[in-house]
């Protein structure tokens, strides 16, 4: 299924799954609760470099997966540059990564796409723009989609994961909190 387009294999996850499988795997967890701590030795890639997730152990980070010919990625990218001081106040961290293989589609670099929907955000150092790697992908991605976000507390823990932040900044805000 990894080279069916992301709304195809929704639909099928969808049909072919139980129901308890879909919410696991789609929803955010109960109010109170929290996931797993990522996987230890995930890294990603800057300047072609790579860059251990743990670097950003001790403080908020929200780690993004989007592509680069996703418009709800953009879309995301300016409700972040819209809320910059919010996530900046709270000394968070926002990891913005170019999905593994760019979501299974050809499109620019993830510095070119954040130049284009908020240019604003290659200057601020709470933002940090890479490139994911498989294991990072796969490891944290269930259904291997884009525009998908993991919330990770300052102790590790994952706290919720949701998708769309254009959508979704209200989730995003109470973390921030």
């Amino acid at each position: 299924m990894r080279h069916v387009p992301s709304l195809i294999r929704r639909l099928l996850v969808a049909l072919l799954l139980p129901p308890a499988t879909i919410a696991a795997a789609q929803c955010l967890p109960p109010t109170g609760k929290t996931l797993a701590r990522l996987p230890a030795g995930l890294t990603f890639m800057q300047a072609g470099k790579p860059v251990a997730v743990k670097t950003y152990d001790g403080r908020k980070l929200m780690i993004w997966q989007v592509a680069t010919w996703c418009s709800s990625c953009a879309a995301g990218l300016r409700i972040l540059a819209r809320h910059r001081a919010e996530i900046d106040a709270a000394d968070a961290r926002v990891l913005i990564l170019r999905a593994y293989k760019n979501g299974g589609y050809p499109g620019i670099g993830i510095k070119a796409f954040a130049r284009k929907a908020a240019p604003a955000l290659l200057r601020d150092p709470h933002f940090i723009f890479g490139d994911d790697t498989k294991p990072l992908f796969v490891r944290t991605n269930p259904l291997h989609e884009v525009d998908f976000y993991q919330l990770v507390a300052a102790n590790g823990r994952v706290v919720a994961t949701d998708s769309a932040p254009s959508a979704s900044w209200s989730t995003i805000a109470a973390f921030l909190k």
